[in-house]
């Protein structure tokens, strides 16, 4: 029987993000469409266990290690790989680390982004050119844009059949919630008040104090009572910002929710007036696609992966322009027939982006590598 291998380390390092887990999560139904084939999950990390159930055809491998050596724990660990690699013969290995790939007898397919692959060395030369013997040794490199295709390509044109674009929606839909439902989520979280909500790691990469600004004006336009609560995983940047809130002048309709249950966060979400995703990447943009499933709108900053992702189902502002943010949430705020054609456009975003689809989309991947 062929052999697929994933290797799952990345999705266990700390510090864990939902968007993480939710790829970890779905191997186990990747792996169930695929029962032709064996699975096997590659770890590093000793003692954890992998949900997939009994009937799964996915296993668990963990790679030894040597406690102690002179390689460093990621010499070692590549040396573990390719051993087991090797004596397996694995027909496709699977990993999201570009160091991680090196020619072997089988297939290697790398889930990656441009920005990662052509991050600076601390030399000043891209870390593609100076590696082109590692990841360009990939037989299918995958990332979530159409932009992170065109970067590569600009960059390394030899790749045009290489590279396959699957955005990584790999969250379990929110369902919406009806009018009673939603006049109880806001009793419980905002006294009965409609209010906007931040979905994310509350992290400074999220420009959380920029999307105050903008709040902060779109109060003093609107003398508006509407609250906002910015909720999502706690990070060694929570308390800084917790201590910004405490000098900030609308404070009290600022309500924060660092580590959320992630059932009371999608309750939460899915009760929004609308979302606020001021952050101009797409990293951890799991937000984007739960209001999308929600109905709840999105208000987000006009940069290449958030436009390919919202593809017109959104308000998008130029990055750090605090007045057009602030006139998207009067605008929304001011236009309900506007808000409900976000709604509907988001929900019709939703029906081609979702976890079945991109699962089968990966699913289609592998067979070609693999020549069925």
């Amino acid at each position: 029987m062929i052999t697929l291998a994933y290797f799952i380390d990345p999705f266990l390092e700390a510090p864990a993000s939902l968007q993480d887990q939710a790829f970890l999560d779905a191997i186990p139904d990747l792996a169930a469409r695929l029962p032709d084939y064996r699975h096997i999950a590659l770890t590093t990390f000793p003692g954890i266990s992998l949900d997939a159930g009994a009937d799964s055809a996915l296993r668990l491998t963990v790679l030894p290690l040597p406690r102690y050596s002179l390689l460093g724990k990621k010499a070692a660990m590549l040396q573990s790989l390719r051993k087991w690699l090797a004596a397996e013969d694995v027909k496709l290995f699977f990993t999201s680390d570009p160091e991680l790939v090196f020619p072997h007898a089988g297939h290697t397919l790398l889930v990656t982004s441009a920005a990662k692959l052509l991050q600076k060395a601390p030399g000043g030369k891209l870390l593609g050119k100076k590696n082109t013997t590692g990841w360009m040794a990939a037989s299918r490199i995958i990332v979530p844009h159409e932009a992170d295709r065109t970067r590569l390509l600009s960059a390394f044109p030899g790749l045009e059949n290489k590279i396959k674009v699957i955005y990584p929606a790999f969250q379990e839909p929110v369902p919406s919630l009806g009018w009673s439902e939603q006049e109880q989520v806001k009793l419980r979280y905002s006294g009965g008040r409609d209010y906007l909500i931040f979905a994310g790691a509350l992290d400074k990469s999220h420009d959380l104090v920029n999307l105050l600004r903008s709040y902060s004006l779109f109060k003093k336009w609107l003398m508006t009572g509407m609250p906002i609560i910015l909720a999502g995983p706690a990070t060694d940047y929570t308390p800084e910002f917790e201590k910004l809130l405490e000098s900030y002048k609308y404070n009290s309709d600022v309500s924060l929710f660092p580590n959320p249950g992630e059932d009371e966060l999608k309750e939460m979400l899915a009760g929004a007036y609308a979302l606020v995703w001021p952050a101009e990447g797409t990293n951890d943009a799991w937000p984007i696609e739960w209001a999308f499933h929600a109905g709840t709108p999105v208000i987000s900053t006009d940069h290449a992966g958030i436009r390919e992702l919202c593809s017109g189902a959104a308000l998008l502002s130029s990055a750090g322009d605090l007045d057009q943010m602030a006139q998207n949430l009067m605008i929304l705020y001011k236009d309900e027939h506007l808000r409900a054609r976000l709604i509907e456009k988001g929900r019709e975003r939703a029906l081609e982006l979702n976890r079945e689809t991109t699962l089968n989309q990966y699913a289609n991947s592998i067979l070609e590598l693999c020549g069925r």
